[in-house]
């Protein structure tokens, strides 16, 4: 009987993270959960506590597990926490990614990994530099992790997806949106939303497809390349309002701020395409599944 393939899952506690364990855990995989601590990781599946930013720890992590795949999802993931804590920002999105792929250089160099990245980086003038201390961080994390391939022959490929979205604990703005829904229907009271901008177009994907194109990327992903993972389509706030409104019977009042957001270039998927990969979850479908999660918590 041939051996389940050993995958090592980075910040296996995250919102991304909970679902990339589920899926390898039903595919059978012996999965390997890295978390920086296990006190509210409940998962059915082997679980590590690394600090990324502690080289030594890295080092005894790859070792003990010794993986045949690495899927690196840990890090700062928040604009505005990159805004308050930029140096932590950069120690854990760099630093942690740099650790990662020395110690897999000199304990596990036939392992394949894929670093996730973020549309965040991208902007809607492809001239124009980062916007922000996550989006440079994550810049400097691609091209660590580009450099690593050519100069050292990593197998390296890298993630960039676009806004994530699904069931379970997130703090994206849709989840909040339904969090806020919820718990205005167990009082049976109007909601009152306060938006920056009620025509901001964002581009969604659902978490659970993401994970698919994780699994797709990491067995056959070209080492080298990044991979732009979205929906192709982008939505409106007053989108994702009068969706949400269709589903409950409680008033959804609205505070439009009208501050003007900066432009979010559309993610190129035909990399992804030439895999055999596409999104299957519709948007109006990750919208009702956030709902049913979280009217589930009551």
């Amino acid at each position: 009987m041939k051996k389940a393939p050993t995958i090592l899952i980075t910040g296996a506690g995250g919102f991304t993270g909970q679902h990339a364990c589920m899926n390898f855990i039903k595919k059978g995989w012996r999965t390997v959960a890295a978390v920086r601590t296990k006190q509210h990781f409940s998962l059915n599946c082997c679980s590590v506590e690394c600090d990324l930013t502690n080289f030594e720890a890295v080092r005894q992590m790859i070792q003990s597990v010794d993986p045949q795949y690495i899927l690196h999802l840990a890090g700062v993931n928040s604009v505005p926490q990159s805004w308050d804590t930029p140096l932590t920002t950069m120690q854990n999105n760099v630093l942690g990614t740099l650790n990662l792929l020395e110690a897999t250089r000199e304990h596990a160099p036939k392992c394949n990994i894929l670093i996730v990245g973020s549309g965040l980086e991208k902007t809607s003038q492809p001239k124009e530099p980062p916007l922000h201390p996550y989006g440079i961080s994550k810049t400097l994390q691609r091209m660590l992790s580009e450099s690593w391939h050519v100069l050292f022959g990593q197998h390296v490929v890298i993630a960039k997806p676009s806004n994530l979205i699904g069931p379970g604990p997130s703090n994206g703005v849709v989840s909040l949106f339904a969090k806020r829904i919820a718990n205005e229907e167990q009082k049976n009271k109007s909601v009152e939303l306060k938006v920056n901008n009620l025509r901001s177009q964002r581009e969604f994907l659902d978490a659970r497809d993401a994970v698919k194109a994780y699994e797709l990327l990491l067995l056959k992903g070209q080492p080298g390349l990044t991979y732009e993972i979205g929906s192709g389509h982008s939505v409106s706030i007053q989108e994702i309002i009068n969706i949400f409104q269709q589903m409950t019977s409680v008033k959804i009042k609205v505070i439009d701020q009208g501050i003007k957001e900066n432009g979010v270039a559309k993610m190129d998927t035909a990399n992804m395409e030439k895999i055999g990969w596409t999104p299957k979850i519709a948007f109006s479908d990750s919208l009702k599944d956030i709902l049913h999660y979280h009217r589930s918590l009551h």
